[in-house]
C-alpha cells in the first residue's frame, strides 16, 4: 500500500534523522508552503516580523517548500497567480 502524499509526510521525508538541523522558523516556512502547494490550505501570513532573522528563515524555508513540492501542486499563494 503507497502512503498518502502529504505536506506531513513530504517533511517528515525531508527532515529524517542525519539530516544538517535548521531552526524551527526555518521548518515552518517548509512545512507552510507544503501545506499550501499539497494540501490545498489556505495561505498564512509570515508568523515573525518582517525583517528579521526568523522571517529570513521562514522565507528560506519556504523555497525548500517549493523545491519539495510536486510540480504543478501550486495553488494560489505560494507561486499563485500574481496580483496587479
Amino acid at each position: 500500500m503507497t502512503e498518502k502524499l502529504t505536506a506531513q509526510v513530504v517533511f517528515d521525508k525531508a527532515f529524517e534523522p542525519g539530516r544538517e538541523p535548521r531552526s524551527d522558523a526555518y521548518k515552518q516556512g517548509v512545512l507552510a508552503c507544503l501545506r499550501v502547494r499539497i494540501d490545498g490550505m489556505e495561505l498564512v501570513k509570515c508568523p515573525f516580523p518582517a525583517g528579521t532573522a526568523e522571517a529570513d528563515a521562514y522565507y528560506a524555508g519556504v523555497n525548500e517548500g517549493r523545491a519539495l513540492a510536486p510540480i504543478g501542486s501550486a495553488s494560489a499563494g505560494f507561486d499563485g497567480p500574481a496580483s496587479n
